[in-house]
């Protein structure tokens, strides 16, 4: 599934430049997707992460690192990776279903203060997950703060309310810019650059 079905997951993660400064090869980590040589930067996170079933492929071989990622994958990756169990009690948002397999997650990281939802009561469901929203979400979770002196090409294009989240993770090296030193905060994420970022918490937290 792509981090909706049965199997859970991160349905589908692909990194593209600007989510890690830190880019290791894969070393012991087995190679288990065949469509991921796209994304070598990525590499390591996609199949360390699947090693701990914290994601999964869209297939069997197939990790389809350059779909997007919705809001719901991204958050049931989070909680994934935070090891936490998704027992969420309290429902606030309008769009979700509490019949649907995303729906405990949600709640968790809703009462954990990890998401706050894109206002009017709704959460955003089936909504793409743009760069800089998942930037706020890894900040939240870790818990990191303070600004880099170093800014991006396009620093006037991030929302206010993601700013302390960007800057913060570009500090730690979580995130850095593409190669014209841009952040890109409203395009969408792409499955390896959730992985990324996913495995640089991962490797935080622990």
């Amino acid at each position: 599934g792509s981090g909706g079905g049965s199997k859970g997951g991160l349905g589908g993660i692909s990194v593209a430049p600007g989510y890690g400064a830190n880019t290791q090869r894969p070393g012991n980590v087995k190679k288990i997707f065949t469509d991921i040589d796209s994304v070598a930067w990525a590499n390591e996170a996609i199949c360390a992460l699947a090693d701990k079933g914290i994601i999964n492929g869209k297939s069997e071989n197939e990790f389809c690192p350059d779909d997007f990622v919705t809001r719901e994958e991204f958050t049931k990756m989070i909680i994934g990776v935070m090891g936490i169990p998704a027992d969420g009690k309290e429902n606030v948002f309008s769009d979700v279903d509490d019949n649907m397999w995303y729906a405990p997650f949600v709640k968790t990281a809703y009462e954990k203060n990890i998401i706050k939802g894109i206002g009017d009561g709704r959460f955003g469901t089936g909504s793409n997950i743009t760069r800089q929203d998942m930037a706020v979400i890894a900040a939240n979770v870790s818990g990191l703060n303070g600004r880099t002196e170093e800014s991006f090409s396009d620093e006037s294009e991030i929302s206010d309310y993601a700013l302390d989240a960007v800057k913060a993770l570009a500090a730690a090296g979580m995130i850095n810019g593409d190669e014209n030193h841009a952040f890109n905060p409203r395009n969408n994420s792409t499955r390896a650059e959730a992985a990324k970022i996913v495995y640089e918490l991962y490797k935080y937290m622990k």
